[in-house]
């Protein structure tokens, strides 16, 4: 929707803008509550065990003191994209751990362009400046 809206606004000299954030120390994993119904718990087993696994691995991320673990990152690349000059600011910005998606960002950002071109609203894809 964000996307859809980056393109039906640059016309009006609107920036929209997406910021994917990765995972930050905050109380996410301790805040979440298992499901009363044990039937309901059982058809969805495979979800609790992706969460499992997934914790884990942020939690090891959380130990190594240099990962950008602080939400704090969020804030900063809020800043960084307001003093960008409108026009210039990319669609997407990952903010703090990525998981690889800046690479599939890269990777799927000639495709976007061009599909753009081909529609004829190239030129929609943020204002200029």
């Amino acid at each position: 929707m964000s996307e859809a809206m980056r393109y039906e606004l640059a016309p009006l000299g609107i920036d929209v803008v997406l910021v994917e954030p990765g995972p930050f120390a905050t109380n996410f994993f301790g805040a979440m509550v298992n499901a009363e119904d044990q039937e309901v718990a059982k058809a969805y087993q495979h979800v609790g065990e992706f969460f499992a696994g997934f914790e884990s691995q942020v939690q090891s991320l959380f130990e190594d003191e240099n990962a950008p673990t602080d939400p704090k990152v969020v804030v900063e690349i809020f800043d960084k994209l307001i003093d960008m000059p409108a026009g210039t600011r990319p669609l997407r910005t990952i903010a703090g751990l990525d998981f690889g998606f800046q690479s599939l960002n890269d990777a799927t950002e000639p495709i976007r362009k061009a599909a753009l071109s081909g529609m004829g609203i190239g030129d929609w894809d943020g204002p200029k400046s």
